[in-house]
């Protein structure tokens, strides 16, 4: 399954405008990328052992949801930035592949820091995303994280902001 068929580009907007109720878009780009890189720490956590726990798929939706907020705010939600690459993976473990996935991650940060975002930012989100849903149907099944966001999208809303102002 690729990201088009998650129907993220329906997803995004909807998420984005409760992230914006919760008074929560009032951070830069960089505090932004540096919550996915902690959301992509929490699915390493839950692949540590090899296999995933119960928790993983849930993880990888933060970080799905994550990057198509930021995505929305910047302006470059749109059909290039989900059109999946073929991920190769260099890796046949859980856990190398979350390395391979926090190398990504790091290249893209580090394109995050220049004076003004441009195509290595979007190519770099583009990989990240991609990464997050193949190892999503490598390692919990396919259609898993299309279940595992609808559920996180769902407990997010009863949650609320539980206090957070930012």
């Amino acid at each position: 399954m690729n990201a088009v068929e998650l129907d993220l580009e329906a997803i995004a907007p909807a998420h984005h405008a409760w992230v914006d109720s919760c008074g929560w878009h009032n951070i830069t780009t960089l505090e932004s990328v540096g919550l996915i890189g902690s959301e992509i720490g929490e699915a390493a956590a839950e692949a540590l052992q090899g296999v995933p726990t119960d928790h993983f798929a849930e993880e990888l939706s933060d970080i799905v949801l994550r990057i198509l907020d930021l995505a929305v705010t910047l302006g470059i939600m749109h059909k290039s930035l989900l059109a999946s690459d073929d991920v190769r993976w260099e890796t046949t473990t859980l856990p190398a592949q979350m390395c391979e996935l926090m190398k990504e991650f790091a290249l893209w940060t580090n394109s995050a820091r220049k004076d003004s975002l441009d195509e290595t930012f979007t190519h770099g989100m583009s990989k990240v995303l991609s990464r997050t849903v193949s190892l999503a149907d490598n390692w919990c099944g396919a259609g898993v994280l299309a279940d595992a966001l609808s559920l996180k999208i769902e407990k997010n809303r009863l949650r609320g902001t539980r206090g957070r102002t930012k």
